[in-house]
């Protein structure tokens, strides 16, 4: 029979102990705290994204819908008429995280018809439209490809972060 033991210092055994406890606090706070700032920052992105024009090239709109665009507002830059989507960009509880994007339940202000009437529109279901396409609307995808950018740049900035963070704990 072999027996084996270890002889810990008790000083040793309180850092080894208070250490794991630091990298388990680390983790429990970066879950919560995580999701949420990753949201702040894909939400701003997207901000970004529409007020610039940073967005692929896209097809051209209807010739109707071009001059009633460039009368209504005096551009034809995508995603923006009356700046009702960017106002209305924000981050949200989503399941068990959170979201950055277009809430549920938020409408426009209206007036949007071709001679500035009509009722408030659900802003996250012409966003949809937008972004997916939608009858004889074309898809012009600003919500994706921001997403994808944002996956691209920012996760890893997060995960290096947080791994920065609980390995800090162990020096």
């Amino acid at each position: 029979m072999i027996k084996v033991s270890i002889e810990l210092d008790k000083r040793d055994l309180t850092k080894i102990f208070s250490a794991t406890n630091k990298v388990v606090n680390t983790v429990h706070i970066a879950a919560k705290r995580l999701p949420y700032r990753m949201a702040i920052e894909y939400a701003e992105m997207l901000r970004r994204n529409i007020s610039s024009g940073t967005t692929p090239t896209y097809p051209p709109y209807h010739p109707k819908y071009a001059e009633y665009k460039s009368t209504m507002v005096g551009h034809l830059n995508p995603w923006i008429l009356f700046g009702d989507v960017l106002a209305n960009i924000s981050v949200f509880k989503h399941a068990d995280g959170f979201m950055g994007g277009i809430p549920a339940g938020r409408f426009d202000r209206g007036e949007k018809g071709w001679y500035g009437t009509g009722k408030p529109s659900a802003i996250a279901a012409y966003a949809r439209a937008n972004e997916f396409g939608e009858g004889n609307t074309p898809a012009r995808p600003i919500f994706r490809p921001t997403f994808a950018n944002f996956k691209a740049g920012s996760l890893s900035k997060y995960q290096k972060e947080t791994y920065e963070e609980i390995k800090r704990w162990w020096r």
